[in-house]
């Protein structure tokens, strides 16, 4: 897979080595990449990158050779002046992530508390005593304590 952009792609001044690097870097071709992976380079803050006015539109051309041969190009036009004082972020909030969170830990506790029981009514060796608990009183992960 190889990708040409033209015009190069802005950078700050601390960035742009590298992001010139990585342009010649798509442009002579990556050999493989594996399922759902990316690679990406910062180009610097947005603020520092996008020009006050005007466009700036920049032309991506992905070429490839597939196992049949060449697969056809594929060309898309990026003004990236669209991204003009938008905000970019992703979507969700901190307080669904604290809860995604919390409800990891309840699971856990959970999943503890079973296991607390289940050693419980097992003797030092971790075998069940014989005849001491009948199997329905022991705790169960699906059922209710």
């Amino acid at each position: 897979m190889r990708l040409k952009v033209e015009p190069p792609l802005p950078a700050i001044d601390e960035l742009r080595e590298r992001v010139e690097t990585a342009q010649a870097l798509l442009s002579d071709g990556i050999g493989s990449l594996g399922p759902g992976r990316i690679l990406g380079w910062p180009l610097g803050q947005g603020f520092n990158l996008i020009k006050e006015s005007g466009p700036q539109a920049h032309t991506f051309t992905v070429t490839a050779e597939g196992p049949f041969g060449p697969v056809p190009a594929l060309t898309y036009v990026v003004n990236i002046a669209d991204l003009r004082a938008s905000l970019d972020r992703p979507q969700g909030s901190l307080h669904q992530l604290t809860q995604a969170v919390q409800g990891i830990a309840r699971q856990l506790d959970l999943t503890a508390g079973h296991r607390e029981r289940a050693e419980a009514v097992t003797t030092p060796t971790g075998s069940p005593e014989l005849g001491s608990t009948p199997p329905d009183a022991l705790p169960h992960p699906l059922r209710a304590p």
